[in-house]
């Protein structure tokens, strides 16, 4: 289950965005709410509202690239640019993508990628076992 994602220098957003699915306590139980196995109180929907060219579709795009990347890239030509969208202010610095999610055993997992259209310079999920996530305060 995922909890949260951050992208830096993706698409339209240069700087650090975050979407966090993490309820506080001020939120009810409400039917889009769930526990996970480890005990975090997460939402299953997520609502973004803004105008035209906003932003909004960008929001979600990490996760979709994450996805190719994660299961399609290596089966692409090794010479091939990564098909990745800097924010035209800073075309040759890396894109960071990071993500956190939850398996079916509680235990919780961070997949980080920074990558240019040349190369992945760090795809990886750290120590590639379960670590334990301490989530920023105020997230929870």
């Amino acid at each position: 289950m995922l909890i949260r994602f951050s992208a830096k220098n993706f698409q339209s957003f240069r700087d650090t965005v975050e979407v966090s699915l993490v309820l506080n306590a001020k939120v009810h139980d409400l039917a889009w709410a769930t526990d996970s196995i480890a005990g975090l109180r997460l939402s299953t929907v997520l609502g973004v509202l803004g105008p035209n060219g906003a932003g909004k579709t960008v929001l979600l795009k990490p996760v979709a690239f994450a996805a190719w990347f994660i299961s399609q890239s290596f089966q692409a030509n090794a010479d091939a640019p990564i098909p990745i969208a800097p924010h035209f202010a800073s075309p040759d610095d890396p894109t960071e993508l990071e993500f956190e999610a939850e398996d079916d055993q509680g235990r919780q997992w961070r997949y980080v990628l920074h990558a240019t259209r040349e190369r992945a310079a760090r795809g990886d999920v750290p120590e590639a076992r379960a670590i334990q996530v301490s989530l920023r305060e105020g997230l929870g």
